[in-house]
């Protein structure tokens, strides 16, 4: 699947594939197309893909965005669904929860 097929945080991996990298997933030195570079790295080392939709397994995509990201928020706003973060937090673990609660601070 061509990377731009796949949203950024839609992409899972699993543990024996990082391996089989050596958990070294992107080029050196790069602060831009993450997503291209991941793709081209561990192509070769796929076996399998599956590809399917969130909402088909109740699922949901979060990529936490500010104005001082790679990309910000505005660049995505235009595409996103917002969503209302009790809800969100409704999803996870107390821990998870806990957590993304700090990064507020």
């Amino acid at each position: 699947m061509p990377f731009r097929q796949a949203a950024g945080p839609a992409k899972l991996m699993s543990a024996e594939l990082m391996d089989r990298c050596h958990w070294h997933i992107w080029e050196d030195g790069l602060d831009h197309a993450l997503d291209h570079s991941c793709y081209r790295v561990m192509e070769p080392h796929i076996k399998t893909k599956y590809i399917f939709k969130a909402i088909d397994v109740d699922g949901i995509m979060v990529d936490i965005k500010s104005d001082f990201n790679i990309n910000p928020f505005e660049t995505f706003a235009r595409i996103g669904k917002p969503v209302n973060v009790d809800y969100l937090y409704s999803r996870l673990s107390e821990p998870e929860v806990n957590y993304l609660k700090s990064l507020l601070i």
